[in-house]
């Protein structure tokens, strides 16, 4: 029985596979909505959080849903902000560590549980110290660590 659950925009799926065990997560974007306090985009930095250290296997859906009603709140405050840009969880298990064209050194996971990337949040702010306030705000910090990258500009 689906139900809502990470990154507010996802939903959990009860999982069928046996060699997979532990919640599917299927991710889905919503656009920002306009409100009396967003600045103006143009005048911000975007700044990228990576969910570190999230691991899926024990997590349950009711565990999910728990968090999520702990995220919601953070994760709407950031949107009617228009703070909020974009985020999804990585499927957990997957990644493929590349070394040349050539070269598959590692079919994922590849990193200890501590330095898996879970997902990612994209985030508008005026500034460095901004975007980590916002971060330390974050519920997920309960669970995981956050690592505040500035995106660069092509």
């Amino acid at each position: 029985m689906p139900s809502t659950s990470f990154f507010h925009f996802l939903e959990v799926q009860e999982n069928k596979c046996p060699e997979r065990p532990g919640p599917i997560v299927i991710g889905m974007n919503r656009p920002n909505t306009g409100s009396e306090n967003r600045i103006e985009e143009s005048k911000m930095e975007e700044f990228l959080l990576l969910v570190r250290g999230y691991n899926y296997a024990n997590v349950t859906p009711e565990i999910m849903e728990t968090r999520m009603s702990q995220y919601r709140p953070w994760m709407e405050k950031m949107t009617q902000m228009g703070r909020y840009k974009g985020g999804q969880p990585l499927e957990p298990g997957s990644g493929r560590l590349l070394k040349d064209k050539k070269t598959v050194l590692t079919d994922g996971p590849f990193l200890e549980s501590k330095e898996i990337i879970g997902g990612y949040i994209i985030l508008l702010a005026k500034d460095f110290d901004e975007a980590v306030e916002f971060a330390k705000e974050c519920p997920l910090l309960e669970h995981c660590q956050l690592e505040v990258r500035k995106l660069g500009k092509m």
